[in-house]
């Protein structure tokens, strides 16, 4: 059963959030710091009878949609349960979880035993979001499919290659192909989801021998100037003569 969270007091919220000692969050996840303008979550709450997945996928449409960092996610995810939900999350060991799909898998792997399973055809409309990794659908993919009814292997194939987007490397490799059996796609699938994660530590490595190459060449630059000027003969005399004039007794400077 679920019941619609009240609006409340957005500041009593934050406080509660910052306060709250019966999390299982880390020090990492405790230790940030809350939004400015806190956007907190209006989905329904949940007590642990109900459907896990409409659940969490709600909180995490909202997490979208309000661009919510991982560590705020995790603290105000708790805000939506009650009853049992709240009772277990509470009841979850100290510092064990670190991100919210920890927090995600602990959550439907709790609850998901508790509940009829989907027909295999609800995971059709499991498509990858544009900005979403290749990874990050897999994992979704993987933890929906838990919530359906035992789905065969072709089933399996047909839901990947219809989610997957056309668009990506995966899908033009897998178009060359005339037939394939579920085992090749996700091998394919495995193969390009290390090349996004090697291109991506490329680029962030990248970004950062960019970042302090620039920052030292303006250290550089800027020391290199400072020199510069305190070598010019013109300027380093302007401004004894400056100082010369500033300590002059004034009936000597009109003279």
């Amino acid at each position: 059963m679920v019941d619609k969270m009240a609006n409340g007091d957005e500041r009593l919220i934050a406080k509660d959030l910052m306060q709250n000692t019966n999390l299982p969050f880390t020090d990492r996840v405790m230790r940030h710091p809350l939004p400015d303008k806190l956007k907190v979550p209006r989905v329904d709450k949940y007590d642990g009878s109900g459907d896990p997945t409409n659940h969490i996928e709600s909180f995490r449409a909202h997490l979208i949609l309000h661009d919510t960092p991982d560590e705020i996610a995790c603290r105000a995810f708790p805000l939506t349960l009650k009853g049992a939900a709240k009772e277990w999350i509470e009841e979850l060991s100290v510092k064990s979880v670190d991100n919210f799909n920890t927090l995600r898998r602990l959550f439907l792997s709790q609850f998901l035993a508790t509940r009829k399973g989907k027909n295999p055809t609800y995971l059709l409309s499991l498509k990858q979001g544009k900005s979403e990794s290749l990874k990050d659908y897999m994992l979704r993919f993987n933890w929906e499919k838990l919530t359906v009814e035992s789905p065969n292997e072709q089933t399996v194939l047909l839901v990947l290659m219809n989610g997957v987007k056309a668009e990506g490397p995966l899908m033009a490799e897998i178009a060359k192909k005339p037939t394939i059996a579920l085992r090749q796609f996700l091998s394919k699938t495995e193969e390009d989801i290390n090349q996004e994660e090697t291109v991506e530590a490329l680029m962030q490595t990248q970004k950062d021998v960019t970042r302090v190459v620039v920052g030292g060449s303006k250290s550089v630059l800027e020391s290199s100037g400072k020199k510069k000027e305190e070598r010019n003969p013109k300027k380093l005399a302007k401004k004894a003569n400056l100082v010369l004039l500033r300590i002059r007794p004034l009936h000597q400077q009109d003279q």
